[in-house]
């Protein structure tokens, strides 16, 4: 049996069509509708079975097709998300929970922004754009997902109060031009390694192993040089990554255009 959504839950989808990963907060902002609403309603479309995956998945067969709907549907044509171009065998494309494989025709997948570090400094001439025929042949992580920090709020929350962050998940700020930039770690309860990225999206300073804070005073983190962007990932995944001043961000095209 299909359920009816009203007009609150159609302003949460569609702010989660234009990014699947924003917190409540974020989408409560973006809409006017209170973080606690925001809250309710999401874990209610969870628990019906509508959204299948936090990227998010949509099954349209558990509502009714509203005109709203209707519209929802078609917008994964306008952001050229299509069930030809999921390629499973890319990270591209994050599929969370138990999903079955494949991409049935009522379903949105979102793609989850991620980027990747050229572990080259010799060979300058890959293109920043991901594009594996252009990398196949060099050394480069594996994708790093990422939150993507880009306004006043975010940038000075970062990663604040989370208590675990995922091996491969990371926040990237990104700010208005380059500047020597500076970090904390105040209410952080996770140590961090921080890059310092340039606007050719090279690394120009590495802070590793910053500690957690919770105190009143705590030391500042500030870069040598001006940076455009700041990557922060977990402690120790500079030294086990290999990761060095010189190296280049591959990023992907999705990412490019919400960071450019």
């Amino acid at each position: 049996m299909s359920l009816y959504l009203d007009a609150t839950d159609i302003a949460i989808i569609k702010s989660l069509l234009k990014d699947g990963r924003k917190s409540f907060r974020q989408i409560s902002r973006e809409t006017g509708i209170t973080t606690p609403i925001v809250k309710a309603k999401y874990e209610r479309l969870v628990n019906i079975g509508f959204i299948k995956g936090f990227l998010p998945i949509f099954d349209f067969n558990k509502v009714d097709e509203t005109q709203d709907i209707i519209q929802i549907k078609n917008i994964n044509k306008d952001i050229k998300i299509e069930k030809e171009n999921f390629d499973k065998n890319d990270c591209n494309n994050i599929v969370i929970g138990n999903i079955a494989v494949g991409i049935e025709p009522h379903q949105i997948v979102l793609k989850k922004p991620y980027i990747r570090i050229l572990l080259d400094n010799i060979d300058n001439g890959v293109n920043t754009i991901d594009n594996d025929k252009n990398t196949i042949d060099k050394t480069i992580t594996n994708p790093i997902y990422i939150e993507i920090a880009n306004d006043h709020y975010e940038i000075q929350k970062g990663l604040m109060f989370r208590k675990n962050l995922e091996w491969n998940n990371g926040m990237l700020f990104v700010f208005d031009d380059e500047q020597y930039r500076s970090f904390w770690m105040k209410n952080t309860h996770i140590a961090l390694d921080i890059i310092f990225i340039d606007k050719n999206f090279q690394i120009v300073d590495i802070k590793e192993n910053a500690k957690p804070c919770l105190s009143y005073k705590c030391p500042s983190y500030p870069s040598k040089v001006p940076a455009k962007y700041v990557l922060e990932v977990n402690s120790d995944f500079v030294n086990k990554n290999k990761i060095q001043i010189g190296n280049k961000l591959i990023i992907s095209p999705y990412l490019l255009n919400k960071i450019k």
